[in-house]
C-alpha cells in the first residue's frame, strides 16, 4: 500500500541525488575528506591549529570526517567547518613555509589551492542549508508524529530552501544567514556568487519531493485524527471531501508496482464516500480524545462500528499502524550497541533483552523515580506471587 522508509536514508539519497546534479559538491566532499584526514594524521598539525584558533579567538571546533553512509553527516562537519575555516587556512599557510617535512609542505600547499573562494562559499551555503533540513529529520526524529506533519515538514522545508537561496521572479532569495553574513563582511554581490549554489538548492528541492512521494497520503489520512474535525458545525458537511478524493485516487484504482505486479482496487469509491458522509458524524463525540484513544472508545462503546463501515474502519487501521517515524527503533539499536560492547561480548540474550526493554520503557530520570509507588501498581494488576522475603 504504502512504502515506510528510513527518513534519514531518505535525506541521505536526496543529498545524492543533488550532489550528482551538480558535480562541484562530489569535489567538496572529498576535500573535506582531505582536510579532515591532513590535520587528524598529526597530533602536532592538531596543537598547532587550536593555538591559531585561540589567536583568531574562533572557537576550539575540531574538523570532522564525513560519514560516507549518511550525506547528512555533512551537517555537523560544516557545522564546524564555517567557524574555522580562516584559522585552517592559517594552519596551512603556516605548514607550507614551517613544515620540517617537504611531503608536508607539498600536501599543505595543494589544500591551500582547494580552499578557494568557492569553497568558502559553499561551506556558507551548506552551514545555512544543512540547518534548515537538520529541522526537517528532527521533526521525524520524534516517537510520535501526527500523519499531517510529514507534508507540512517537507512543504516548510522546500519553502525555507526556496525563499533563501532560489527565489522568484519579483523576489530576490535572502541567501541564508551566515552566507549573507559572508557576503556583507566581504563586499560579495549576488551576482558574483557561483552559479552552482542555485542549482544545488534547485536539485535537493526536487530530490526532496522525489523521496517523498507519499506525503501527500499521509497528509489525508489525518481526517480521521479527530483534532482536526472543525469546530463548526457548518463546516463539518464538507470535512475532508477532498483528502478523500486523495484517498480514493490512491487507493480506490487498480495499481501497478514497478516490477509488473498488479494490485486490485482497496475499496469501492462510492462506498467511502458514502462511509465517510456518516462516519464524520460519529467523530464528534470523541473531538476531546487523541487519535488512538479515540478510535478505541468507538470501537469499544460500538463494537459493530467495523462492520457497518468497513472501508473507513481500514483506513483507520493503516493511519494507526503507519510507522512515520522509525526513530525510536534506531534508538534502541545504538542503545544495543552501547549496551553489548567488546568488553561485555558475553552477555546473554536475556540480560540483554531485560537491558533494552528498561532502555525503551524505563522512566526517563531513574534518580527521583517512584519505585515502592511502581511495584504497588505492578503487583495489584493481577495476582501474583510477589517476593516478600527481600
Amino acid at each position: 500500500m504504502t512504502s515506510v522508509h528510513c527518513i534519514a536514508h531518505r535525506l541521505h539519497l536526496a543529498g545524492q541525488d543533488a550532489a550528482r546534479e551538480v558535480s562541484y559538491f562530489k569535489e567538496y566532499e572529498n576535500i573535506c575528506k582531505q582536510l579532515y584526514g591532513y590535520f587528524s594524521g598529526s597530533y602536532k598539525r592538531m596543537q598547532n591549529l587550536k593555538l591559531i584558533q585561540d589567536m583568531n579567538d574562533d572557537p576550539q571546533l575540531t574538523i570532522l570526517n564525513i560519514i560516507n553512509t549518511r550525506w547528512l553527516s555533512m551537517s555537523n562537519v560544516v557545522h564546524n567547518l564555517h567557524q574555522i575555516i580562516f584559522s585552517i587556512i592559517d594552519a596551512l599557510n603556516d605548514d607550507m613555509t614551517n613544515a620540517e617535512n617537504s611531503r608536508d609542505k607539498i600536501r599543505a600547499s595543494q589544500l591551500i589551492d582547494y580552499l578557494d573562494p568557492n569553497f568558502i562559499i559553499s561551506t556558507m551555503f551548506l552551514a545555512d542549508l544543512m540547518y534548515i533540513l537538520s529541522k526537517m529529520i528532527k521533526t521525524f526524529q520524534r516517537d510520535h508524529i501526527d500523519l499531517s506533519e510529514v507534508k507540512n515538514s517537507l512543504e516548510t522545508t522546500v519553502s525555507a530552501i526556496e525563499a533563501q537561496f532560489v527565489g522568484t521572479d519579483d523576489i530576490s532569495p535572502t541567501y541564508g544567514t551566515i552566507l549573507r553574513q559572508y557576503m556583507e563582511n566581504n563586499n560579495i554581490i549576488s551576482d558574483h556568487l557561483p552559479s552552482f549554489i542555485s542549482k544545488f538548492a534547485k536539485a535537493i528541492i526536487k530530490a526532496l519531493q522525489n523521496r517523498f512521494p507519499d506525503s501527500e497520503i499521509y497528509n489525508a489520512l489525518r481526517i480521521f485524527d479527530p483534532k482536526f474535525l472543525p469546530q463548526r458545525e457548518s463546516d463539518i458537511a464538507s470535512y475532508g471531501d477532498d483528502d478523500i478524493k486523495i484517498l480514493v485516487e490512491y487507493f480506490g484504482n487498480d495499481r501497478l508496482s514497478a516490477s509488473g505486479e498488479n494490485f486490485p482496487r482497496y475499496f469501492n469509491k462510492i462506498d467511502l464516500k458514502q462511509e465517510w458522509g456518516i462516519v464524520k458524524q460519529i467523530m464528534k463525540s470523541i473531538r476531546t480524545f487523541d487519535f488512538v484513544k479515540g478510535w478505541e472508545h468507538i470501537w469499544n462503546t460500538k463494537p459493530h462500528f467495523k462492520d457497518d463501515y468497513p472501508i473507513v474502519s481500514k483506513l483507520i487501521k493503516l493511519a494507526l499502524i503507519i510507522p512515520l517515524s522509525n526513530a525510536h527503533v534506531e534508538r534502541v539499536f545504538s542503545h544495543h550497541k552501547l549496551t553489548k560492547t567488546k568488553l561485555r561480548n558475553r552477555m546473554n540474550d536475556d540480560t540483554l533483552n531485560m537491558h533494552l526493554m528498561i532502555y525503551s520503557n524505563g522512566p526517563d530520570d531513574f534518580h527521583n523515580f517512584d519505585w515502592d509507588c511502581a511495584y504497588d501498581y505492578w503487583a495489584n494488576l493481577h495476582i501474583r506471587r510477589a517476593n516478600n522475603n527481600t
